[in-house]
């Protein structure tokens, strides 16, 4: 790691894995001497006076994943809200991590906060402790943390695997430096990859104007003037087929958190074994349109590569029309800003039903101007998710090198006096 000083005290063994050695004088610890951890919840009820008030209102789908902070400060709660559900106040600088998945994102948070049973909150009590040197010790354990999940209905990190969690503990002016340090040194990585963020939004901006370009008739020289407007119902089916997840255990398992947010990637291919999937889910068939009706604004929609299972909170679709063609309607503003104005009452947790989903409008054309539409926009999109996925691996290389960073410095391998 060019740059980086290495430590040359003396070490020792810590005894705890993800920790390694440690310099001779520091010492290790447990979340639970150190912090309070306070649970959160959410109102019973989605009544006017619990919502839309001073407290920021924190869920783990509010983090930014990759960077471990808060990224949607746009849900409030009222104080009647907070008092409702028999949550507590987290004052400014505590520590939040979600306990539900995905299971180990860390935030510090710079203002008093809510937070919902997703996630819980570390309030330190103890002196000896600098709550920035928690959060960016905890920063690098998402992994370690995930795998402490436990439950039937869902996975979920406990109070207690929480409270008993292991970290090194500097003597509290090395913890100081440790941060200053960090704070210097990351400051430069993340401005690189926020300005690497910036070029992949402005391409995936130009990627949905032209999906909705294109499919609205204003490209590729189609004439929209004899296409006609139909329900979403009648040019497209929703399967439901639930079964039980036994006798499938090797095929592909889909659920909305594998879909790129608006732009119809597959991020990650599991078997329903490796989901650890143990309720209902619907079957699928190979080229199926999969959408979630979980939170429409984020637009999740992918064609099934195969056979498969997908969550319950999920829609397995088939059509009468080019399967392409509906798949990069259903990615286009004109398919999101109706879905998103039909669920946005729904405050506690947006959804978009059955019927609602068949009454979207949808401008379609013959089949010859569907192909049309869908070759072009398969070669358009190839290539703009090229040049995202080159900007993301540079990301990807960047996070891996901060995360490198933050352990060998909160585990003492590196001289951090110089801060």
């Amino acid at each position: 790691m060019s740059g980086i000083k290495m430590s040359t005290t003396a070490m020792k063994s810590s005894g705890v894995e993800w920790i390694g050695d440690i310099p001779e004088g520091w010492g290790i610890t447990k979340v639970k001497f150190h912090a309070r951890i306070v649970a959160g919840a959410t109102p019973k009820s989605n009544e006017p006076m619990f919502w839309n008030g001073d407290i920021p209102f924190v869920s783990a789908a509010d983090y930014l994943t990759e960077d471990h902070y808060i990224s949607d400060w746009s849900k409030t709660i009222t104080t009647e809200g907070m008092n409702s559900c028999a949550t507590s106040l987290l004052p400014e600088d505590s520590v939040v991590v979600s306990n539900r998945a995905p299971i180990g994102l860390v935030a510090i948070v710079d203002r008093p906060i809510c937070t919902n049973q997703g996630c819980k909150g570390l309030v330190f009590t103890n002196s000896r402790i600098n709550n920035e040197f928690v959060y960016r010790a905890l920063s690098v354990c998402d992994d370690r943390l995930n795998a402490l999940g436990n439950g039937t209905t869902y996975q979920e990190l406990s109070r207690q695997s929480l409270a008993d969690f292991c970290l090194p503990l500097p003597p509290l002016f090395e913890q100081q430096q440790i941060v200053q340090y960090l704070d210097d040194k990351c400051a430069a990585i993340d401005a690189d990859i926020e300005k690497r963020r910036a070029i992949v939004e402005k391409l995936c901006e130009y990627r949905i104007a032209s999906i909705s370009r294109t499919v609205s008739g204003n490209a590729c020289g189609l004439d929209n003037s004899h296409w006609t407007w139909k329900r979403f119902k009648f040019i497209a089916h929703v399967d439901a087929n639930l079964v039980h997840p036994d006798r499938y255990q090797d095929w592909l398992h889909i659920c909305p958190e594998v879909i790129g947010k608006g732009n119809g990637r597959l991020l990650d291919k599991r078997t329903v074994a490796e989901g650890n999937v143990i309720s209902d889910n619907h079957l699928f068939n190979k080229d199926a349109i999969l959408y979630s009706k979980v939170r429409p604004a984020l637009n999740k929609v992918t064609i099934a590569p195969d056979r498969g299972l997908c969550s319950a909170d999920m829609y397995p679709i088939s059509t009468s029309q080019v399967a392409d063609w509906l798949f990069y309607y259903m990615l286009s503003d004109q398919f999101v800003a109706q879905t998103r104005l039909m669920s946005e009452n729904r405050i506690k947790m947006p959804k978009i039903n059955k019927q609602e989903l068949g009454d979207v409008r949808i401008l379609v054309p013959p089949l010859e101007d569907q192909v049309t539409i869908a070759s072009n926009l398969n070669y358009q999109c190839a290539a703009i998710d090229k040049c995202i996925e080159r900007q993301q691996q540079l990301i990807d290389k960047l996070e891996e090198y901060r995360a490198c960073l933050i352990h060998l410095a909160v585990t003492g391998k590196i001289d951090c006096k110089e801060a």
